[in-house]
């Protein structure tokens, strides 16, 4: 992970640099909220990690997850007390409670045929849904990609748009 300070944008300059195969094995996607740096590692063990970078010339290592659900995790996407990691080996997507990113856990997830090699990830603007992509076809468990459809020899077409809905049953509680 190299840290770039970009206060002039026409000048972004390397600040440090970052590497612990211990915690960041295989990083494949990062997503920054507030002091924190989450990461998402393809690799078997720490999948998910958590940095401190409250300064950023010395990025400090806070947390890290390893589940089967998080196998070849590859995309993330934080917003408010959760990341949303797409674990493409699984295919899975999970939900990871960082309201304590020194204690990040597993708050949910999705696993389906669908969201095998899940290569996109975003939320929708209302936040109620989290829209995954994959090359795949539901149908697909092992297609030889490349070449990708389009391509000489690839496919002609081929692809799943998933739409997860988020905490579809909310829990309504009142103190009395």
């Amino acid at each position: 992970v190299t840290v770039i300070d970009t206060t002039t944008s026409t000048a972004p300059s390397p600040v440090t640099s970052l590497s612990d195969i211990t915690h960041m094995p295989q990083p494949a996607d990062l997503a920054v909220q507030g002091n924190y740096l989450y990461v998402a590692n393809q690799a078997n063990s720490d999948q998910f990690t958590v940095l401190d970078i409250s300064n950023p010339a010395n990025p400090q290592w806070v947390a890290s997850i390893t589940d089967s659900l998080l196998d070849g995790a590859y995309r993330i996407h934080v917003r408010g007390d959760f990341a949303y990691v797409s674990a493409s080996s699984a295919s899975t997507v999970a939900a990871i409670d960082i309201s304590d990113p020194t204690h990040p856990r597993i708050a949910g997830s999705v696993t389906d045929p669908a969201l095998s090699i899940t290569t996109g990830l975003d939320l929708d603007p209302t936040g109620r849904y989290v829209i995954a992509t994959s090359p795949r076809k539901s149908t697909e468990f092992n297609p030889k990609l490349p070449p990708y459809p389009g391509s000489p020899g690839g496919p002609t077409d081929t692809g799943t748009i998933s739409e997860i809905q988020l905490d579809p049953s909310p829990i309504a509680v009142a103190i009395a």
